[in-house]
């Protein structure tokens, strides 16, 4: 893979790491009890796609 110099791909870069960071901090115990959330099999599959997209 080659990184041009480019605004877009910048931008794709910074979006990669948002979708892996939040889908990191979604699966910590402790973002689950401080958000008040419980993980359902949607989120998790909606998790799986975010990955196979990269």
């Amino acid at each position: 893979m080659v990184l041009r110099e480019t605004k877009l791909a910048k931008w794709a870069i910074a979006l990669l790491g948002v979708v892996l960071l939040s889908n990191l901090l979604l699966y910590q115990p402790v973002v689950q009890r401080f958000l008040s959330i419980e993980l359902e099999r949607g989120v998790v599959i909606g998790s799986l796609l975010d990955f196979q997209k990269c």
